[in-house]
């Protein structure tokens, strides 16, 4: 990852690791986040923003909650303003000191500061919140500001995680923006340096999301916030409907970046989850007529069974399949290979089935 500059705004340094007078798990979530945002190992993690250049600001600080983090927060967006950043993702947020009447996109002072780093055109990716259907209003700042691009939480089947933070704001307009995987989410494994694992929350959509701006920004640089942020809620799964649960849905990269995409390609997603217990899916986009067959084998060749594509592409593209056979009998522990075939489309998944 190339991190051209960093900034502790809790003790004043360059220091954003760990150091002394550090709580031991000081740096866990921001490496979690980076890692989701900026990762790259092949075949283990492809972060969406992987090569472009970065910068660290240390700013909240472990096990509190006050307001001086806030106050290191604008001062954090001022620095990273100073130093050219184009696009800002930033997974945390505040409401302890405010209430969610002032929540109207103007009255927080991080959400001020948010709005401000737009208008000098910075791209503000922010997590809406973990309080989930606590109440009306359950979003936190900046995630209010009318210039911010605020993220909610779902999992892989597209259904909002319970612990995302709902809207409208306080003036009633809808958040989150936009909503992206949060549940689950592929990342380096925290305190390792070389294994990899899954984590949950608003903070894990958000940069996603931020990673997607990035790679917009490379195809279409005049991109400015404001048209950024119109951009992919006009394109995105729920453009037509928004609502204050899932905002304007699931960002559509491909349709957002103009790229023509052959609409007779069989596009295939990896197993989730993988090893499993009782079901995975596969997320499998078929062409309008295209004729798609699904047929699992054991390690030693054998039919195990057939899924019409058809019948089984339920919940918005996911093929699932329950560990039966053909003749609907749970099948044993073991390693089995899921095989795709359609015209000019021939790709095999390996799943490992744990009873």
């Amino acid at each position: 990852i190339n991190v051209i500059a960093r900034y502790d705004f809790i003790q004043g340094d360059t220091v954003v690791q760990n150091q002394d007078g550090d709580h031991i798990e000081q740096d866990r979530h921001g490496t979690i986040v980076l890692g989701a945002l900026a990762g790259y190992h092949e075949e283990d993690l492809v972060g969406p923003a992987w090569g472009a250049d970065f910068l660290l600001a240390k700013t909240e600080i472990y096990g509190e909650e006050i307001e001086i983090e806030e106050d290191n927060w604008i001062a954090g967006i001022e620095w990273a303003d100073s130093a050219g950043a184009e696009i800002i993702s930033s997974s945390l947020g505040y409401i302890d000191w405010y209430t969610p009447a002032d929540l109207d996109g103007d009255t927080p002072l991080c959400t001020q500061a948010a709005d401000i780093a737009a208008e000098h055109g910075i791209v503000v990716v922010t997590a809406m919140g973990n309080y989930g259907a606590a109440g009306d209003t359950t979003l936190i700042a900046p995630a209010d500001g009318d210039s911010v691009i605020a993220v909610g939480a779902v999992d892989r089947y597209g259904f909002i995680a319970p612990f995302s933070s709902r809207g409208p704001t306080a003036d009633g307009r809808i958040k989150p923006d936009l909503v992206a995987l949060g549940v689950g989410t592929y990342s380096v494994q925290y305190p390792t340096f070389d294994s990899y694992a899954t984590s949950s929350g608003t903070s894990l959509s958000t940069p996603l999301v931020a990673g997607l701006c990035a790679q917009l920004l490379e195809i279409k640089p005049d991109l400015t916030p404001e048209s950024m942020r119109e951009l992919l809620t006009s394109t995105s799964s729920r453009s037509e409907n928004p609502d204050i649960v899932y905002g304007y849905g699931i960002p559509d990269g491909v349709l957002a970046s103009g790229i023509d995409v052959d609409p007779t390609t069989v596009v295939l997603g990896g197993a989730y989850p993988n090893p499993f217990r009782s079901r995975t899916s596969f997320h499998l986009d078929v062409p309008p007529g295209e004729r798609v067959a699904v047929r699992i084998y054991d390690c030693r060749g054998a039919l195990v069974k057939e899924i019409p594509a058809a019948e089984a592409l339920v919940q918005g593209g996911s093929l699932v399949w329950d560990g039966t056979n053909s003749q609907g009998l749970h099948v044993a522990t073991g390693l089995y290979f899921v095989r795709f075939s359609a015209a000019g489309f021939d790709r095999t998944i390996k799943v490992l089935l744990i009873r």
